[in-house]
């Protein structure tokens, strides 16, 4: 049986090598970005990625590729920070309305512990009128600035 060699462009190690048509990785860098070069179209390696201006090598190409990357990196990190929550301070914290113990039903259940109320344990009641156990809603809202239940921002 006789095997065909064909021949590639390596988009990842920038070289031309032939194999045979079976092998579908470049045998220099064993990358599979490979393209088979055809006899009446524009050769492979004149490819260029939209939005690069025609670098005069594959260097300018990785630098404009990781400057893009950067910046999109950037963009999310930006956006990311201002998304995050930021926690409330122990004096907002304590200005939210404390429910005495004997005031909650005891068929009630914190949704954040998932116990149940005892005879003695108070709670605290955000403004969205959820109310936790105090203990668990003080330590939830040391880290974030929302209901755990409906998220809404206090």
């Amino acid at each position: 049986m006789e095997t065909h060699q064909k021949t590639y462009w390596c988009h990842n190690c920038r070289v031309q090598f032939s194999v045979p048509s079976e092998t579908v990785v470049c045998s220099r860098c064993r990358s599979e970005l490979i393209e088979e070069v055809e006899l009446n179209s524009a050769h492979p390696s004149q490819f260029r990625p939209e939005g690069i201006a025609h670098p005069s090598n594959h260097t300018q190409v990785s630098n404009s590729i990781a400057n893009m990357l950067r910046h999109r990196i950037q963009v999310v990190r930006h956006f990311n920070t201002r998304l995050q929550p930021q926690a409330l301070g122990p004096e907002a914290i304590s200005s939210l309305p404390l429910i005495e113990g004997e005031n909650i039903s005891e068929d009630f259940e914190c949704s954040i512990c998932y116990c149940g109320y005892s005879k003695g344990e108070n709670a605290r009641k955000l403004p969205c009128e959820h109310f936790f156990h105090e203990v668990c809603i003080t330590n939830w809202l040391t880290r974030k600035s929302t209901c755990p239940v409906c998220r809404s921002q206090l």
